[in-house]
């Protein structure tokens, strides 16, 4: 689904590149002061970076470098960094900032210059931002693409650390934990994005945005499910440090693994909605749907699967219940998070969404 380009009147900057218009640049006399104030200020931040590094030990080690290795690993630095410009373009792009790679890629060496030196690791972001736009509201909406930049990379590494989970030792509450990371990432993004696009007076876009965000959230929380399917035997025997030790521990970790693979898709629903709900200010709704969907489907559902019998307050006897002990109570879960997906996908597709918590 593709978004709509900024209106005139906000585009972060001209068309075709990051230059200013004809009579916005610069004179030649200008941008020679800025160049020479640059490599001022990057000899000076470099020369207080090494004030307290002992040199003649800092030559030496280098005598011992091979040279050939230190050139392949600047290269895989710069390419690393360049796929990760990429990366940003590609979320830029769909909203507005058409520029060619190599803005982006500048931009991002800057940023990155920025990070190293700077007493936080945010200060490059910060410049990003301020450098790929021109105007306030470019500058918020440029810094909306980093911090999905960042939490699209915080989302690819959770999917990478469950493809490699069959060698490692984890526990069963970390697994689920890794679960959860894209959807919050992409909540908090449909929220920024639902906010930011509804306050420029933009619904349609806030719309699209958020549907955007909830579509790349299922394909990632949803590779996530099959990763969790298809290792659930092997995870299982991981966690009792062999299935062959504790078998029946095994057999009831690995069901409990494919529950949450399930419960995948529906949880990318409600947190993606949710995040767009709340950046269009209904704030209640989400609390509503989340302690009802809580209070009436999972601890109820939970009791009757887990227990055998129930026991009814005030001597009103016994219920008989399923009996599936911690299995029903991650089947009530998975039946909980299904029904507050659904119904925050139901809210959101009204078209008084963004007026609810009017």
């Amino acid at each position: 689904m593709e978004i709509d380009p900024l209106p005139p009147g906000v585009d972060p900057l001209p068309p075709g590149g990051d230059a200013a218009a004809p009579s916005q640049r610069p004179k030649p006399l200008s941008r020679w002061l800025a160049t020479l104030a640059r490599i001022v200020g990057t000899v000076a931040l470099m020369g207080f970076a090494l004030r307290n590094v002992n040199l003649p030990a800092l030559l030496g080690l280098l005598e011992t470098v091979d040279w050939r290795w230190w050139g392949a690993g600047l290269a895989l630095v710069v390419g690393v960094q360049i796929a990760a410009s990429i990366r940003w373009a590609a979320l830029a792009r769909p909203i507005g900032f058409q520029f060619p790679l190599g803005v982006f890629i500048r931009r991002f060496f800057e940023g990155l210059f920025f990070s190293l030196c700077l007493p936080t690791s945010i200060g490059g972001d910060v410049v990003k931002a301020f450098r790929l736009a021109h105007t306030t509201h470019g500058r918020v909406l440029a810094g909306c693409t980093i911090l999905a930049d960042r939490l699209t990379g915080l989302a690819a590494l959770a999917i990478i650390a469950l493809t490699a989970l069959a060698s490692i030792r984890l526990a069963l509450s970390t697994i689920e934990s890794l679960a959860f990371l894209p959807g919050s990432a992409f909540m908090v993004v449909a929220a920024t994005l639902a906010g930011q696009f509804l306050g420029a007076g933009d619904e349609r876009r806030a719309r699209r945005s958020v549907w955007l965000a909830a579509m790349a959230c299922m394909t990632l929380m949803t590779g996530a499910g099959i990763v969790f399917l298809a290792t659930a035997d092997g995870l299982a025997a991981w966690f009792v440090g062999g299935g062959s030790r504790q078998p029946e521990v095994a057999a009831l970790t690995a069901q409990l693994v494919r529950i949450v693979a399930f419960a995948q898709p529906p949880l990318a629903l409600l947190m993606v909605f949710s995040g767009g709900l709340r950046g269009a200010g209904a704030t209640r709704v989400p609390l509503a749907v989340n302690f009802l969907g809580m209070l009436l489907v999972r601890l109820p559902l939970a009791v009757f699967l887990a227990r055998e019998s129930i026991v009814l307050p005030a001597g009103l006897g016994t219920v008989p219940g399923l009996g599936l002990a911690a299995i029903g109570a991650w089947y009530a879960m998975a039946a909980d998070l299904t029904v507050r997906g659904t119904a925050m996908l139901l809210i959101f597709s009204r078209k008084s969404w963004s007026r609810a918590a009017a």
